[in-house]
């Protein structure tokens, strides 16, 4: 007899945030905020509608993904604080997970790449990995550069593709694609998506430390 698992991701370190519900790690339901969520309640309002909406009960989760950023450190901490409140009361497991390495095992794409996020201030986040069909190791730490020295990243680091979310395209992503060889990989899945997939096939590690790239 085959058993149902249902797991729920979290991301709120990106702008609007994102939540996902996965039945044996497909995707089932997901709603995009459309503007920065303030409150630990404004996400489980949107997430008592998506249960209700796709007919789960929140007792059927067996696990929590949340993103540990990077991001700011509001954005971040209200999307643990919930995710914690959550999995206390349901008894169920909890893991961060990174949303750069998240992106980087959704990037149907092998070799050296980047993933790059816009994280406000004209200023974007960027961590380098390798990736081969069975394998992907990240490459240094994350880094936050300016809009105007992201040009130079491709040559400067040999990077053959650049992962990115197609939610996040703008002129200046547009200009490094137009300036480089590097081929743009875009992710059109939303952010709590990628996460739960990741992180469901044990893709990305688990249980990581928050990037908090502003402070209270």
């Amino acid at each position: 007899m085959s058993t149902t698992e249902i797991s729920l991701a979290i991301e709120t370190a990106i702008s609007g945030g994102s939540l996902a519900i996965l039945e044996n790690g497909e995707i089932l339901a997901t709603s995009v905020g459309q503007q920065s969520r303030s409150r630990a309640e404004d996400i489980l309002i949107e997430l008592d509608h998506l249960l209700s909406g796709n007919r789960v009960n929140k007792h059927d989760i067996s696990k929590i993904f949340v993103s540990a950023g990077p991001g700011s450190f509001t954005g971040i901490r209200i999307g643990i604080a919930t995710a914690k409140g959550l999995a206390r009361t349901l008894a169920i497991d909890l893991k961060p997970v990174s949303l750069l390495e998240s992106l980087a095992a959704a990037a149907d794409t092998n070799g050296k790449l980047a993933v790059v996020l816009f994280v406000g201030r004209e200023a974007y986040c960027f961590q380098v990995f390798e990736r081969t069909a069975e394998t992907m190791i990240s490459i240094g730490a994350p880094q936050v550069v300016a809009a105007k020295d992201l040009m130079s990243l491709p040559r400067s680091l040999g990077i053959g593709r650049i992962v990115y979310l197609s939610e996040q395209s703008d002129d200046n992503l547009k200009l490094l694609f137009e300036s480089s060889t590097a081929k743009p990989v875009p992710i059109t899945s939303s952010p709590a998506e990628a996460i739960g997939i990741a992180a469901g096939s044990a893709a990305i590690s688990l249980d990581v430390a928050p990037l908090f790239l502003s402070k209270p």
